[in-house]
């Protein structure tokens, strides 16, 4: 009886010794918390997630309604999928010009899928740029402008753009 009370006693303390002593876990609610954390942060970000791209839609639905048709007849030649040539388009010289123009003017900013635009910006930083070059009259560039006078936004249309860039650019930074 004494051997047996010593064995029982010897593994009643290697239990609490080697073990995580007089700790009790349960694996489940161990799980379970872990999940609610990771759910929650998940969570959040899927919520934020959402938040952006019902920004990103919503811009996009402005941007069908009331600029794209500016952005079409001031901006497609060079940033659209859609470039109507001029009748010099032919000429040796003037040609691989044009294309190189055209293609950089993609590279920078891609009108051709709606909102948000291809290119390499962020839609904000897109929205800011446009602005910028609008407010600058560096766009349409010079050249172009010799050639298709009424390219220019025209103050109506500069009211219009810059209202809906200002208006897109709130709602876009709004979950930053």
């Amino acid at each position: 009886m004494k051997v047996l009370s010593i064995i029982v006693a010897l593994i009643v303390v290697s239990t609490a010794s080697f073990g995580h002593g007089t700790e009790t876990h349960n694996k489940q609610e161990t799980q379970k918390e872990n999940s609610s954390e990771m759910n929650a942060n998940e969570h959040m970000s899927n919520m934020d997630n959402d938040l952006s791209q019902i920004h990103l839609d919503q811009t996009n639905q402005a941007y069908q309604k009331y600029v794209k048709v500016i952005f079409e007849k001031k901006c497609f030649d060079c940033h659209g999928s859609v470039t109507t040539f001029p009748w010099y388009y032919k000429i040796p010289g003037v040609k691989q010009l044009m294309d190189r123009d055209i293609r950089e003017a993609k590279e920078h900013l891609d009108m051709s899928n709606d909102f948000p635009f291809g290119g390499h910006g962020e839609p904000a930083a897109d929205l800011k740029s446009i602005k910028k070059s609008i407010e600058d009259d560096t766009m349409p560039l010079f050249m172009y402008r010799l050639t298709h006078p009424d390219s220019k936004l025209t103050e109506a249309e500069q009211k219009i753009v810059f209202n809906w860039i200002d208006e897109s650019i709130k709602k876009l930074e709004a979950n930053k």
